[in-house]
């Protein structure tokens, strides 16, 4: 069996950089990110012919798991692991990849990197808008680019995988999706997408696109039919959709259909307020300032796919930045988060 899953997991990493025609060689990358998968992110940079693989790992079992995995497909050579960020490594680095085993990048880090490192946004929760635990201010003053995916490249498919979750989420909130009426609130094409499953799965679905100005009308007129509200607004917004000033007060709630359920996957929403009135939300514990969503929920094949797309996001700009291509030259496309300082950046 573990032969098995593991043949599974490289087969998704050989497909994940076939797609995105990825070619790292030469480049020396920090990996301060990890998976359920641990051997994902590291694997991938060693398929994708990386010179030198640093893994920051303080855990001896974590270490000790992650090496005899790479020793059983003889990628060891290039596979080095570190306990800190320490200068003299730092200062060999092309690509850090910020993830949650690095807890912040501050100027004494980022002073310390390479001339030409660029550093990519490793998302656990899957949301590429949400940067935490990064000087970008520092990391501007040394030249440095932060660079994000593009959730909306159609070659990501995120909103497939987004789609799917939403619909999971709700048979966990207790729905028979099927002839369930749903209020649907959002926009973008996780909107659409999540609209056309809920569809396929024989729901009467209610869209109420953020973005329109007769959106509130549109809420409170069929709120009172709705077995739940789904909030799905991916890039989410600084405007909340329940809330004191939101979209559907609580006021609007307990008046018009104090029974509905509320299903979370992105958006402003006030816990506080719905709890407080024991109004259900699922899931139980959210984050309203991202995505909400951990990366490890998408699956094995999703989540190749985006350390697939960010590899490739960081070749490009690599070899951008070393003036040996051009930006056009990425399959995917990417954002330079602290791009106003960054000369050579695009937006």
């Amino acid at each position: 069996m573990t032969e098995l899953k593991n043949q599974k997991l490289i087969n998704s990493i050989k497909q994940g950089l076939k797609q995105f025609n990825v070619d790292l060689t030469g480049l020396n990358i920090l990996i301060g990110a990890s998976v359920t998968q641990l051997a994902l992110i590291p694997l991938t940079a060693c398929f994708a012919n990386a010179r030198n693989i640093y893994v920051l790992s303080q855990s001896t079992e974590e270490s000790n798991r992650l090496n005899h995995y790479i020793n059983k497909i003889n990628f060891s050579s290039n596979v080095k692991f570190i306990e800190k960020l320490q200068p003299h490594v730092l200062s060999q680095i092309d690509v850090l990849i910020k993830g949650n085993k690095i807890k912040y990048l501050d100027e004494q880090i980022i002073s310390s990197l390479k001339e030409s490192c660029v550093i990519a946004v490793f998302p656990e929760f899957v949301d590429f808008n949400y940067i935490n635990g990064i000087s970008l201010e520092d990391c501007s003053k040394y030249k440095i680019p932060v660079i994000a995916l593009n959730e909306q490249d159609d070659n990501l498919m995120t909103d497939k995988y987004f789609a799917n979750i939403i619909t999971k989420r709700c048979y966990e909130a207790g729905l028979d999706i099927y002839k369930s009426k749903i209020l649907l609130v959002g926009k973008g094409k996780t909107l659409d997408s999540s609209l056309n499953l809920l569809k396929s799965a024989g729901a009467f679905v209610y869209v109420a696109n953020t973005d329109k100005t007769d959106c509130q009308q549109y809420i409170l007129k069929h709120l009172a039919d709705a077995d739940a509200v789904v909030i799905a607004q991916v890039p989410i917004c600084t405007d909340y959709v329940i809330g004191k000033q939101g979209l559907i007060t609580l006021e609007h709630i307990l008046q018009i259909n104090p029974e509905v359920k509320i299903v979370h996957f992105a958006g402003r929403i006030d816990t506080a307020l719905l709890n407080k009135e024991k109004i259900k939300v699922v899931p139980g514990n959210i984050n309203v300032n991202h995505v909400n969503v951990n990366i490890n929920e998408l699956g094995i094949k999703a989540v190749s796919d985006i350390v697939a797309a960010l590899m490739k996001s960081v070749e490009s700009m690599s070899k951008a930045k070393n003036k040996t291509t051009n930006l056009k030259d990425c399959i995917v496309s990417y954002k330079v988060m602290n791009y106003e300082e960054i000369e050579f950046a695009r937006k």
